[in-house]
C-alpha cells in the first residue's frame, strides 16, 4: 500500500508525524516498511499489509487510524452528511447470485460533467504511482485509496436496461476497459445489463459502458463481493486489480453505503450542476452488529502487559470503537437471558444474522456471554473443552450446564477451538 503522507494529514492534522516517524510507528506497532521516498511534493510510505489487516488498512484512513493509536496522536474522521437529492431518476438491480454479490448499491447522477480533475486530486493519485483519467473516474479511485471500497461508474446512456448481477455464461467475452478480451464461465460473476457484459465483479470494468468525454449521466456502483469468488476469477483470467486486491481480503458489505455518499459527494464538489438520484441498495443479508467481549486481565495475561483499565479504554477510544464496561458479568449474563426468554428456536441459528431474534442452544450461551464481556466459542463442544467445570453443588445462574442426548450428531471431539481435542463424554446440547 502506497502512503501519501499529504493526505494522512487530512485525517491527523498538525498532529501528523513525520514521514520517518510514521514509518517508525507503523514498524515498531504494526506493519513493515518497504521505502519511504519523496515524490512532488510529497512524501510516499511503501507499506507491506499484511493480510489479516488487508480489510481495513488498505486505504488512507485505515493506516491513519493505526498511527493515531500506536503514536497517541489525535485521528478525526472526514464522513460526509448524506448527500441531498435533487432528481428522481433511479435504476434497476437484480442480483440473482446473492451469496457472490452481498451487496450492490447504486445511485444515478445526471448533469456530470467529464473532464480533467482539479490539480489536488490529480496529485493526490499521482502520488501513489496512479494515472489520472478523468473526474469520475479519478474520483472512485481517489475515494477506494481513502477509504478502501472498490467504485465503479458506467456511462447510464450505454446500458440497455437496468444493472444484472449473475453468473457468466460459459464462454461469454467482455472487452475490459484496456482492451483486453476475456473470455468468461460459469464460475464468474459480472455486472451486465439485457445485451451483454458490462465488468467482471470485483475485477476490472469493461468498455462497453465507458466513461468519456461525451458521458453526461452515470450509474455509480458500490457493491460487495465475497473474497473466494474474486480471487478465483482473477486469477483464472490473469488480471489482478487494486479492486480484486481489496475484495479478495473481505471487505464489510457496511462500507458500500458509506464510499456511495462519500464518492457522490466528491462528484458533486467536481460537478457543481449534477443532480443526485436516489440510493438503490440491494442487501439481501445484513449482518447484525458484532459484539466481541474481553477482560482486562486476560488481555493483560496474553500481552505480558500491565495496562491499566483507563490505558485499554483510551486506545479503544483511539479506534472509534463503542463499547461498555461490564462490572459483574455473571449479573449481566442471567439478565440479558431472562430478557431473550420465548425467543424462537432455529437449528444452526447464526450469531451474526440471526441473534437475537433466533437461537440454538450454544449461539444463545455465546451471545450472552458475549454482551456480558465474555468471548467463548460458538459449538457446544467447544464450549464445553474451553469453559472452567465446577461441582453440581456449586452450580449458580449464570453457568453452562451441557448434555449428552444419546441422539443425533453426538461430538466426541472439537471442532474449532483446538480442533481434535477428546471429549470423552460426548457433546452435542447446552
Amino acid at each position: 500500500m502506497i502512503v501519501s503522507h499529504k493526505w494522512l494529514t487530512e485525517y491527523l492534522g498538525n498532529d501528523t508525524p513525520s514521514a520517518d516517524a510514521v514509518a517508525a510507528i507503523l514498524t515498531r506497532g504494526a506493519f513493515e516498511i518497504e521505502e519511504v521516498r519523496c515524490v512532488e511534493g510529497d512524501t510516499v510510505i511503501d507499506v507491506d499489509v499484511l493480510p489479516n489487516r488487508a480489510h481495513d488498512c488498505l486505504c488512507h484512513r485505515g493506516i491513519a487510524k493505526e498511527i493515531a493509536v500506536l503514536g497517541d496522536v489525535s485521528f478525526v474522521d472526514k464522513t460526509p452528511d448524506t448527500v441531498i437529492e435533487d432528481s428522481q431518476r433511479t435504476i434497476g438491480v437484480d442480483v440473482c447470485d446473492t451469496a457472490v454479490c452481498r451487496r450492490y448499491v447504486a445511485r444515478v447522477v445526471e448533469d456530470v460533467t467529464v473532464g480533467e480533475s482539479p490539480a489536488w486530486l490529480k496529485e493526490s493519485l499521482v502520488a501513489l504511482g496512479q494515472r489520472s483519467i478523468n473526474t469520475i473516474v479519478d474520483a472512485t479511485n481517489y475515494v477506494m485509496y481513502d477509504i478502501g471500497q472498490p467504485l465503479h461508474a458506467f456511462d447510464a446512456d450505454k446500458l440497455d436496461g437496468g444493472i444484472i448481477v449473475r453468473r457468466a455464461e460459459e464462454g461469454e467475452h467482455m472487452t475490459t476497459l484496456d482492451g483486453k478480451d476475456v473470455t468468461l464461465t460459469s464460475e464468474d460473476t459480472v455486472i451486465a445489463d439485457q445485451a451483454g457484459v458490462l465488468a467482471i465483479a470485483g475485477v476490472k470494468g469493461g468498455a462497453k459502458a465507458e466513461v468519456d468525454e461525451q458521458t453526461t449521466t452515470i450509474v455509480i456502483e458500490s457493491a460487495n463481493f465475497h473474497p473466494v469468488a474474486v480471487r478465483k476469477t482473477s486469477g483464472r483470467i490473469g488480471i489482478k486489480t487494486d479492486s480484486s486486491k481489496r475484495f479478495e481480503n473481505e471487505l464489510s458489505p457496511e462500507l458500500a453505503a458509506e464510499a456511495m455518499e462519500r464518492v457522490t459527494a466528491l462528484i458533486r464538489e467536481l460537478s457543481p450542476e449534477a443532480k443526485v438520484g436516489p440510493v438503490v441498495d440491494v442487501y439481501p443479508r445484513r449482518a447484525a452488529p458484532y459484539v466481541s467481549g474481553f477482560s482486562f486481565s486476560r488481555v493483560n495475561d496474553v500481552l505480558g502487559t500491565t495496562m491499566t483499565r483507563e490505558e485499554m479504554s483510551a486506545i479503544l477510544d483511539r479506534f472509534g470503537f463503542a463499547y461498555t464496561i461490564v462490572e459483574s458479568p455473571r449479573e449481566a449474563v442471567v439478565v440479558r437471558v431472562t430478557e431473550l426468554v420465548g425467543t424462537p428456536h432455529k437449528i444452526a441459528a447464526s450469531i451474526s444474522y440471526d441473534a437475537p431474534r433466533a437461537f440454538d442452544c450454544s449461539s444463545l450461551v455465546a451471545y450472552v456471554y458475549a454482551q456480558a464481556g465474555i468471548q467463548i466459542p460458538r459449538m457446544a463442544v467447544d464450549q464445553y473443552a474451553y469453559t472452567e467445570r465446577v461441582s453440581r453443588d456449586d452450580v449458580r445462574a449464570g453457568d453452562i450446564v451441557f448434555m449428552n442426548s444419546g441422539r443425533g450428531d453426538i461430538y466426541y471431539k472439537t471442532k474449532e477451538y483446538c480442533p481434535g481435542m477428546q471429549v470423552p463424554e460426548g457433546v452435542d446440547h447446552c
